[in-house]
């Protein structure tokens, strides 16, 4: 399956991640200390840690791909404006129901000479490493009282919205 990425829910239409991509996962870090003349280590604990890798990307580049060939030079501004933001973005792959808040890093190197297709890599920089839903959950009480459950791996904050019905003295 051909997938490409969301940057701040903006595509590229000719921009593709290459086959073979691994999206990482649990990068938990164990914290150990030596002693010496003690074989081993002593455990202190393991924590999740940020983290930075390498997305594979394909830029298709032919009178089939959206707005025909592109010059190098177009596609390279095209994709610095892509890729270029202060702050963290939503990454998201297409194919996915999720995002992570991510950090770009340069340089993007693209062949001076454009063969078919176009191959470079774009560094992503993870400093909050979990995922987050697209879609959030929506829990509309017909009831009294609605219980929530936070199924993810991190802890997350929860948002209330509630109308009442009728006047109220209080809400719980």
């Amino acid at each position: 399956m051909i997938d490409t990425i969301k940057v701040n829910n903006k595509t590229i239409p000719w921009l593709y991640v290459e086959r073979g991509f691994e999206i990482p996962s649990f990068n938990y870090v164990l914290k150990t200390e030596n002693v010496d003349g003690r074989s081993g280590s002593i455990y202190k604990g393991r924590r999740l840690e940020s983290y930075s890798f390498d997305i594979p990307l394909v830029v298709r580049n032919d009178y089939l791909s959206h707005n025909g060939i592109k010059t190098h030079d177009d596609v390279l501004n095209e994709l610095v404006k892509f890729f270029n933001y202060e702050e963290q973005v939503k990454l998201q792959f297409k194919s996915k129901d999720w995002y992570w808040n991510a950090y770009f890093e340069g340089p993007i190197k693209l062949h001076k000479e454009f063969a078919i297709p176009v191959k470079f890599t774009i560094k992503v920089v993870l400093t909050d490493p979990y995922k987050y839903s697209v879609t959030g959950n929506k829990n509309t009480a017909i009831s009294d009282q609605v219980s929530v459950v936070n199924s993810g791996t991190a802890d997350t904050p929860l948002i209330v919205e509630a109308r009442a019905i009728k006047p109220s003295s209080y809400f719980m």
